[in-house]
């Protein structure tokens, strides 16, 4: 074996390469593993019940979905009393896809002054930004290191964004691990248009040793759709077209227990 030159030994990353080479770094493990795992057991939701179940899943690939649903729930509770709040957030998982829209106050489409890309563009697809630097404000949200909602883009092999502001739309697809950013597309909406933001992404499902997006990973997916809902009550929250019907810690819990089984909550 050819002994590496001294200057062969150093080699310098993008940050993109440097997440994809190194995503336990920000994901945590790519490694699938068999766990007990609180997860919901009818996919089609027609009747909701939490079990534990001993399940085979991916811990970067769920912690993805994380912080896709995150980004809907942040702005929800950003806007929770304003006259333009978030109130219903939709989620749809299938084998390929998993698309996360929210209704309520959008991202402005307009060029940043100073990056000179639209506001969307610098939010999804550029690291280290976003609104949730200034650690002198109580934080009440889930983001706070400029990462987030990107590691979804980077980790997919098509990502793409759908926002309206009322008066315009703005849509881009972005591909190849967030390497191939696409002109996004801005065109004026009738009046009376209501503002929503929704992304949809396709996970690289390679990169976590997965031939699709497995019922163990969309069992597990459909639990954090249910937390979301608990602690948004004032959201509707749409799961494949499902309401989740849950409003109050009691609901929550009564999803955990048998039927008819005695317990006890505080509020």
């Amino acid at each position: 074996m050819a002994k590496k030159t001294t200057t062969s030994k150093y080699v310098k990353l993008s940050q993109i390469e440097h997440v994809l080479i190194r995503p336990d770094t920000y994901v945590g493990s790519i490694n699938n593993e068999e766990k007990d795992m609180y997860v919901i057991d009818d996919l089609t939701l027609e009747n909701i019940n939490v079990v534990k179940k001993n399940i085979n899943y991916n811990p970067a690939f769920v912690k993805l979905f994380d912080e896709a649903i995150v980004n809907a729930s942040d702005q929800a509770i950003r806007t929770t009393g304003s006259r333009n709040s978030v109130k219903v957030i939709k989620i749809t998982i299938d084998k390929e896809k998993i698309s996360i829209e929210n209704d309520g106050e959008s991202i402005p489409i307009e060029l940043h002054p100073e990056e000179k890309v639209y506001n969307a563009e610098l939010i999804f697809s550029n690291l280290l930004t976003g609104q949730n630097f200034d650690d002198s404000e109580e934080r009440t949200v889930g983001g706070k290191n400029g990462m987030g909602v990107k590691l979804v883009n980077i980790f997919s092999t098509k990502f793409i964004v759908d926002t309206c502001d009322g008066k315009k739309k703005y849509k881009q697809i972005v591909k190849e691990n967030m390497q191939s950013i696409g002109k996004p597309t801005v065109k004026p909406v009738e009046k009376g248009t209501k503002s929503y933001t929704k992304i949809t992404y396709y996970p690289d499902v390679q990169r976590f040793g997965l031939k699709e997006i497995d019922d163990d990973s969309i069992s597990l997916m459909m639990k954090r759709c249910l937390d979301i809902a608990v602690y948004n009550p004032k959201v509707r929250v749409v799961v494949n077209g499902k309401t989740i019907p849950v409003k109050t810690v009691k609901d929550y819990m009564q999803m955990h227990l048998p039927e008819g089984e005695e317990f006890f909550y505080e509020k």
